[in-house]
């Protein structure tokens, strides 16, 4: 996208008295546009305008509707106005894209296809399905984009969704739900509520009699999210210094939960080297013990499908003592009510050999903290809630997410922990 404003340069400082806008080639509703674009009419000089019509620019390729667009500046109908002409040139209208992202299960790959402009006010809608390898579990969301809610304030998301989540090994979770997420234009923060109807899934057979107890009803979550996004990284695909928070407080409220939790997720990065980068990462959550708090099974912390574990946290036996001990893990996870987990990782960028695909090697060390709200000294809290593991890996870049393949060269786990030497996890 460029503008036209180099013949203006020696009347920069001309005064303006007003200034309209048009635009052309571009079915999304002009009216809208000048709303998002509002500044520009509010120029009260050359100058300024100038200043405006390159932020217009930047808000119109943010909109991720439009190709490319060219902006001539000229005269007006009277004396000291002026006319900013738009020329677009608009995107197709059907995207379809792949992406990975980091969930509690290991890891997941969503397949989205979408159309844009249906509503001519430059908004998105999408269809996602989402498969996670780890568990062979599925999803699917129909979501609406209204990038212009509130054109230059505010944007919302509209979404229907059906997913399938192994909670744990004896027990899946398939819910159905709606939401309404209002977000900054930076997307650096968002509001959202919604519903979700879940039922349990429970292998029964091998089940304790409290994750069947406590895994039965049918339960309804009413919940309400404010979530912080932050990030000064100074490269989105190989950082070497910066952070990225990303920071959740939610509230939940109904017949069947009644919570107010909040999750914590920062990364650092330091530059040992031109090529040698170290990120020191922390994720942790706590649920605020209020009074008259009702947690259901299904939103506990659990710890799966870190790297040197499949499985972390103590376990109910199962009902029939001839299954004990054939199956791994054995028993249930009835959850947590906090969690905190820490790694350390050693990246080396343009290894020879490496660079040219996006390969990164690694060097890694983490520490699993089960249930800290249990803390009561170092000594006994560490004898017997903490584990930890270390090894090497190679992460590909994927953009927003990296696939990493690792391998734990040691552990230290408690006895009803999963280890697992080899695995492939999607991680930040």
């Amino acid at each position: 996208m460029n503008e036209g404003l180099n013949d203006i340069a020696d009347i920069l400082n001309e005064p303006l008295f007003s200034v309209d806008m048009e635009f052309h080639n571009t079915s999304v509703d002009t009216n809208i546009l000048k709303k998002y674009l509002k500044t520009v009419s509010g120029a009260k000089s050359v100058e300024q305008l100038s200043h405006y019509v390159a932020e217009a620019l930047l808000k119109l390729d943010r909109l991720e509707v439009f190709k490319s667009c060219e902006v001539k500046i000229l005269p007006g109908k009277s004396e000291n106005t002026a006319l900013a002409y738009f020329d677009l040139q608009e995107k197709g209208s059907f995207t379809a894209s792949a992406e990975a992202k980091t969930t509690n299960e290991g890891g997941s790959t969503e397949f989205k296809g979408g159309f844009r402009n249906i509503r001519h006010k430059a908004d998105f809608t999408e269809i996602k399905a989402e498969y996670k390898p780890n568990t062979r579990t599925y999803g699917f969301a129909l979501s609406h984009y209204d990038q212009l809610y509130t054109p230059g304030k505010y944007q919302a998301i509209y979404s229907i969704t059906q997913d399938t989540i192994e909670l744990d090994t004896n027990l899946k979770e398939t819910n159905y739900g709606g939401s309404f997420l209002i977000s900054s234009m930076k997307k650096d923060w968002n509001i959202k509520f919604g519903r979700l109807i879940r039922t349990n899934v429970i292998r029964a057979e091998h089940a304790s009699t409290k994750m069947i107890r406590q895994s039965l009803p049918v339960n309804a979550k009413n919940y309400a999210q404010f979530c912080y996004n932050y990030s000064s990284l100074n490269d989105m695909l190989i950082p070497t210094s910066g952070i990225k928070l990303n920071v959740i407080n939610e509230f939940a409220y109904g017949e069947d939960n009644k919570f107010h939790k909040i999750d914590f997720k920062i990364s650092k990065y330091f530059g040992l080297t031109n090529n040698i980068v170290f990120q020191g990462s922390l994720d942790s959550g706590v649920f605020i013990p209020w009074p008259g708090s009702k947690i259901s099974i299904n939103d506990k912390y659990r710890s799966r499908f870190i790297k040197g574990f499949q499985s972390v946290g103590t376990r109910e036996p199962p009902n029939d003592p001839n299954v004990m001990a054939k199956y791994e893990p054995c028993g249930d996870n009835l959850g947590a009510k906090s969690k905190f987990n820490a790694e350390g990782k050693i990246h080396f960028y343009n290894t020879v050999g490496m660079q040219n695909y996006n390969l990164v090697p690694f060097l890694y060390g983490n520490v699993v903290c089960e249930s800290p709200n249990k803390f009561t000294s170092m000594r006994n809290y560490a004898q017997d809630y903490v584990r930890w593991s270390a090894g090497f890996g190679i992460g590909l870049n994927l953009g927003s997410a990296r696939l990493e393949f690792a391998y734990a060269a040691r552990h230290y786990a408690k006895k009803c922990d999963v280890t697992a030497g080899f695995g492939i996890l999607v991680g930040d």
